[in-house]
């Protein structure tokens, strides 16, 4: 794993107006992932792209970031047009996943880009309650369950989804402050484990310069841990050196009511 990201940057104009707080939220993680060791790449949607250069950026990335705004319960056009273009390239797109042998099996499978993750960034008038909350307008979907056809459409890639992010009330009750602090909190946490697990799997006994840190794939959530009962030997070892001995156990969901 290289560590390379790619942001494709969605803030697209309306009427001449519109596309800065999308584009300033790129810049933000831009800063941050670079902090973060992370070589950083943006694309502007709304301008002149080249479309085998883009296809080129994706085979090169290992995370690919969407930021964008919530343009009528959707993306904006010109990111589906981009979709349209790049993702139908030759070493982007696999096939479908079926076979003649068995056509209505395995549909969507077929991606060959399984070594990328992606996430969404998206911002948007509308509050968080009505994304959550049942019998609101988005009937308690939920963000992804508002972009299924983005989120869709990296998974026939092969892509794997990291945890999203949500800047709600922009227009009516802005709090970017607020959101600029979550959306950097949101960078640090999702990919410095990203970071972490790149480095286990490229040596996993000197990774992070401690052998004592076990990184499991998938988070959404950390809980530090002792070390359990099957790795006593491991323990003791490490006991006869006077060493504490934390264990990083990555969940995707809540476990014995802790959140990091």
């Amino acid at each position: 794993m290289s560590n390379n990201v790619l942001i494709l940057d969605a803030g697209c104009q309306n009427y001449g107006k519109g596309g800065e707080l999308n584009h300033y939220l790129s810049r933000i993680a831009e800063e941050e992932l670079t902090k973060l060791g992370w070589n950083v790449e943006i694309t502007l949607i709304d301008s002149q792209w080249e479309t085998a250069a883009e296809a080129e950026k994706i085979k090169k990335a290992d995370v690919i970031i969407v930021q964008t705004p919530g343009w009528w319960m959707s993306t904006p056009w010109q990111l589906k047009r981009y979709e349209d273009l790049v993702f139908v390239q030759p070493g982007v797109v696999g096939n479908d996943g079926r076979s003649h042998l068995h056509p209505d099996d395995n549909y969507g499978k077929g991606g060959i880009l399984t070594d990328k993750k992606f996430m969404i960034s998206s911002t948007w008038n509308a509050p968080k309650t009505a994304f959550d909350r049942k019998g609101d307008f988005f009937e308690g979907r939920g963000v992804d369950g508002v972009f299924f056809p983005l989120i869709k459409a990296f998974e026939f890639l092969g892509m794997k989804q990291l945890p999203s992010f949500m800047c709600n009330d922009v227009v009516k009750n802005p709090h970017i402050g607020e959101d600029v602090k979550r959306w950097k909190e949101h960078l640090r946490r999702v990919f410095k484990i990203e970071w972490l697990n790149s480095q286990r799997r490229k040596n996993p006994r000197t990774a992070i310069g401690d052998p004592r840190i076990f990184i499991l794939d998938e988070p959404q959530f950390d809980l530090r841990v002792p070390f359990p009962e099957w790795l006593c030997p491991v323990r003791r070892l490490y006991e006869a050196r006077g060493r504490p001995i934390p264990c990083i156990f990555r969940l995707r969901q809540w476990m014995c009511g802790f959140r990091k």
